[in-house]
């Protein structure tokens, strides 16, 4: 791991699994991260679980990243997004698909110009907080980012709560709410 400018203690501590993985394994893994544009070091660095992800699940949801960069024309790249917010290798792709139609529905034209770190502080808002809060507003009026993640942010419910109060309000949501059902049958 050190060989490979990766923080061991850090990556070790959090994911002790890793010492299972063959030096090939991890090898292949990092230049799976560098054949995709990625600061692998970086990526592996911030959010070593992906070293535990396979290498076609971290290709296809960069691919996803690439077109949904594209469908929401965003000024920014799934690279930099990911570059800025590795977390996001681990999203579950049915999670990142309701946050994609969330995006190109509910969320006006400015967010195309958020840089990445703006948008991943909506990324770690939970997903039932979108569904309760965009179940409230009244009409098709698209909000500005920011008006979302105040709304998402100011619901105050545990976690079995917000799901519970998600799974009864998504079949009146249409298309979202369809996803989020499927999403949380995994």
């Amino acid at each position: 791991l050190i060989k490979l400018n990766l923080d061991a203690t850090k990556v070790v501590n959090t994911q002790p699994s890793v010492l299972n993985l063959s030096l090939e394994s991890v090898q292949e893994k990092m230049q799976n991260l560098i054949k995709l544009n990625l600061d692998a070091t970086k990526v592996v660095n911030t959010q070593p679980s992906v070293l535990n992800l396979s290498l076609e699940s971290v290709q296809e949801k960069m691919i996803f990243l690439h077109s949904s960069t594209k469908i929401l024309q965003w000024r920014y790249s799934a690279i930099e997004l990911v570059n800025t917010y590795p977390a996001l290798l681990g999203y579950n792709l049915k999670k990142l698909a309701i946050l994609r139609r969330i995006a190109a529905h509910h969320v006006d034209v400015e967010a195309r110009d958020f840089s990445p770190k703006k948008l991943t502080t909506g990324l770690i808002v939970p997903l039932e907080k979108y569904i309760i809060a965009l179940s409230k507003v009244q009409d098709d009026q698209p909000l500005s980012l920011d008006e979302l993640i105040k709304m998402a942010k100011s619901i105050k419910l545990d976690a079995i709560e917000r799901r519970k109060q998600a799974t009864k309000l998504a079949p009146q949501m249409g298309r979202i709410g369809l996803l989020y059902l499927g999403y949380i049958k995994k």
